[in-house]
């Protein structure tokens, strides 16, 4: 990999135009789960009148958890009401949306069981640590799909009565392993764990030893072993702002698509050494946190796991690992008790991008004392050039005094294929 000078202008942030929707009411009961997509929301006439049947720019985007009381008025509901374990956006043609709608989320963090299913995807599995988080594009970039409705998955956990929810607990009894099964059913989205986290016996690599996270956070489930199932209902909305490139922006400076990468997973194994892992590249999403032993101390109770993937390559398909990209905004997703997340270029060792988690320590919303409420992306102003094939590494570091369940460390890569640079935005 090399770092090379970017040869497209980069303006300051601008500020896009807009629009806000809302999801359907979400209705949850103390300890109760909800995972699954709500109806298609319709973009606003006046965006659609606007760029009339062409690819809308994407460069912005945010959420938010709310109460709307009856005269209005909204609440953002803290973390410590409504957990907010992760979410994803989708975005495309009426038909798509709804296509997508009777299908039903992929396995595990994934709301699609194909890409193909819509134009546009936002969020991509991150979580509480991204609530009110403009995530936002430099000009020339932006996400592009010709996008007519919206289909948001919010998977949220009611922890009114008990915030140890958060980390998916597997009650007595759900989890099967001789028949390897949870809640009766098999697994819709398969233990994958790499050969790293098998050979420590990781609990989350077997439901012999599973005892809790994603796969016991289905929806419509209740985590909690005796729980009310006739208490009141908590109603909230999913609160979505997007920013887009407005054409008077698009004719002074042409936008340069962004596109996810296929990276990375810190339980993946999916390229490396010339070895491809698994369908779909591997990966267990989820792993497990082991309490460090007492004699450790303190300060010293930190779990490491690290794991080496290609930027943005899949064997069998039509990708060219030497074809080059540029990656534009790298996003880490962690959770409780994380102490770093790092994305290292394997081939000098050099760090691309460290994120540290910001914790709350008051008690309004986005500042709920104990959890997660923050991470800053990298973004690159001066974006790194690389091959699909070049490895990176991740490694995460999480506090390790107390156990904790389905943690995940994972990247949401934004990258360009470098081909795509329109020629009149090159110096």
């Amino acid at each position: 990999m090399s770092v090379q000078k970017l040869s497209v202008l980069l303006p300051a942030l601008t500020n896009a135009a807009s629009f806000v929707v809302y999801s359907d009411p979400i209705r949850l009961r103390p300890g109760e789960v909800h995972n699954k997509f709500t109806s298609p929301i319709p973009v606003p006439e006046s965006v659609l009148a606007e760029f009339n049947g062409e690819a809308i720019p994407f460069n912005r985007f945010s959420m938010d958890i709310v109460e709307i009381s009856a005269d209005g008025a909204e609440r953002s509901v803290p973390l410590n009401e409504m957990y907010n374990h992760h979410y994803i956006v989708k975005g495309g043609s009426r038909h798509e949306m709804h296509q997508l709608l009777k299908a039903g989320p992929g396995p595990g963090c994934k709301a699609a069981p194909s890409d193909e299913m819509s134009q546009v995807s936002f969020g991509g599995g991150t979580g509480a640590e991204y609530r009110g988080y403009p995530f936002e594009l430099p000009a020339p970039y932006a996400t592009m799909g010709k996008v007519d409705y919206i289909l948001p998955l919010l998977h949220v956990i009611n922890v009114r009565d008990d915030v140890s929810l958060i980390e998916c607990p597997c009650r007595p009894g759900r989890v099967d392993g001789a028949n390897q099964t949870v809640d009766g059913l098999p697994l819709k989205d398969p233990l994958n764990c790499n050969n790293a986290f098998k050979s420590e016996s990781n609990p989350s690599c077997s439901l012999n030893t599973y005892v809790g996270g994603l796969r016991c956070c289905e929806d419509g489930v209740f985590l909690q072993e005796h729980a009310n199932r006739s208490a009141h209902y908590t109603e909230v909305k999913m609160k979505l702002t997007f920013g887009y490139r407005s054409k008077d922006e698009i004719k002074a400076l042409p936008t340069v698509p962004v596109q996810r990468a296929e990276c990375c997973d810190v339980t993946g194994s999916k390229y490396h050494r010339g070895v491809y892992h698994g369908a779909g590249g591997g990966g267990n999403i989820e792993y497990d946190i082991p309490k460090c032993s007492s004699e450790t101390p303190r300060d010293k109770c930190i779990h490491t796991a690290s794991n080496v993937q290609t930027v943005d390559y899949v064997p069998g398909t039509d990708d060219n690992p030497g074809e080059i990209i540029e990656l534009v905004q790298a996003i880490g997703h962690v959770h409780k008790s994380a102490l770093s997340l790092d994305l290292i270029d394997e081939a000098t060792g050099k760090v691309l991008c460290h994120v540290t988690p910001e914790y709350g320590t008051g008690d309004q919303p986005g500042d709920e004392r104990g959890f997660l409420v923050g991470i800053k992306p990298c973004n690159f102003a001066t974006p790194l050039r690389f091959s699909r094939g070049d490895l990176v590494r991740s490694v995460a570091r999480y506090n390790s005094t107390e156990a904790h369940t389905g943690v995940m460390s994972l990247w949401l890569l934004k990258v360009i294929n470098a081909s795509n640079i329109p020629t009149d935005v090159v110096v």
